[in-house]
Parts: structure tokens; sequence; C-alpha cells
């Protein structure tokens, strides 16, 4: 899979045996995400189609950034983000044997796939009417991370948002007509936040990395506020 994204484990994915372990990985070169076991045995592919690739032009690509699994009510789920990219305008750049197109303009959209991994149903959310400070997030954010179905939160730059979801048809999808809550960095709250992911077991304490101050903190998570417990 070449360059490694984001990456999860599931002990719950349907059609294996139970209490397997398989993780997740985005594969970022080749647009999509792959599943392995602990032998290296290949479980699945969730290729760019399937995660919501529109265009299949030369310089179209579907980039997926940012993957999380969770465990919600007895059932494993899986959400990957990010954006579809359309080249609308190419051009040539370099001279003689060095000439080559490019892509010069492009369209994004951002996507939002879900999958319940326990009954293997997947899902393309509707974000067209959600806010577009959703899209936003959803185009650049590299680390995502699930509550107990109530919530997402993503690294928004300095920044730690958190957006709510709700369940459709058996999977989480945003929420219509909501708009996220920002956590600002700061000495008084946390790091420059890399990478983040809730407890498994808590979902009042968030971990974090931070790759510019180098740090491992845990944080106290509430409905107002995002603040360091130990670093």
């Amino acid at each position: 899979i070449r360059t490694v994204g984001s990456m999860d484990v599931s002990k719950d994915v349907n059609g294996t045996t139970d209490g397997s372990e398989v993780i997740y990985s985005i594969a970022i070169d080749y647009e999509k995400v792959v599943a392995i076991d602990a032998e290296g045995n290949c479980i699945e592919v969730i290729d760019s189609t399937e995660l919501g690739k529109t265009s299949t032009g030369k310089f179209d690509r579907i980039k997926p950034l940012a993957l999380d699994i969770r465990t919600i009510n007895s059932a494993d789920h899986l959400i990957v983000t990010g954006y579809d990219s359309i080249c609308t305008k190419t051009k040539w750049i370099g001279r003689k044997k060095r000439r080559k197109q490019v892509c010069a303009e492009e369209n994004i959209n951002p996507f939002w796939y879900v999958k319940n991994l326990n009954t293997g149903v997947p899902f393309n959310c509707n974000i067209n009417s959600k806010d577009s400070t959703l899209d936003s997030i959803l185009e650049k954010s590299t680390s995502i991370s699930m509550d107990d179905g109530n919530n997402v939160y993503f690294v928004n730059d300095t920044k730690i948002s958190k957006y709510p979801m709700s369940l459709v048809d058996g999977v989480y999808c945003p929420t219509d007509e909501q708009e996220p809550t920002d956590f600002l960095h700061s000495d008084d709250t946390f790091n420059l936040p890399s990478q983040i992911t809730i407890d498994p077991q808590d979902d009042s304490i968030m971990w974090a990395t931070s790759s510019v101050e180098h740090t491992v903190q845990k944080l106290a998570v509430s409905s107002s506020a995002i603040t360091t417990t130990t670093t």
C-alpha cells in the first residue's frame, strides 16, 4: 500500500472469526482503504468508487485523509473522511523532454464515508446540506476520533473541532443544520495537536500527540472545554 495514512483496528469485522484483529489503513497513493489481518492477509479493500469518487479523468483524485474505528452499542463503526478532487483545467509545464501536463484548476468536494463493520453495511453520508465550515475541516483534517455515538472530533489546524453526528440507517453521519464547536490551542488548554483519539473506555478522556512540541497529552473533555491533565 506504499504510503500509509491513518490506521485503526477492529475485532468485529463481518465475515471474520470473532475476536480476530483486522487493521484498517488509508493507502494514500492508491486512493483506497485497505484492511489486513494479523498475519498480513488482505481482508478487504474499500476502493475509490466506494469511497465516493465521482470522476475518472486523468488528474481526478479522491483523497482519504483520516480514519477512525469506534465500538458503539456493541458494533464497530468505521469512518473515513477526505475530499474528491475533479480537475477542471490543465496546463503544460517544463521544456522539451521534461514538458508535461498538470492540473491547473480543480473542484474539491469533501466526503464522509462510514461502514458498520459488524453488518458490513457501507454508506456515503450526504454532507451537501451541512455547515460550510465542516466542508473545510473534512478537506484538510488528517486526524479524527469518534466518541460513543454523539460527536466526532477533528484536528483542525491549531484547534480541535467537535461536530455532532446521528445514527442513519445503522451508521453514523454528521447531524443536519449544526455547526462545529472549536476548542482553541493555548498554554492553558493543550499543545498544538497532530493526532487525537478518544479513550475507548471513557468519552471524557482524549489522547493527543504534538509533532511540534514533541508531547503526548492526556486531555479532559467536557461539553465546553478540552484541557490538559497530564503531559
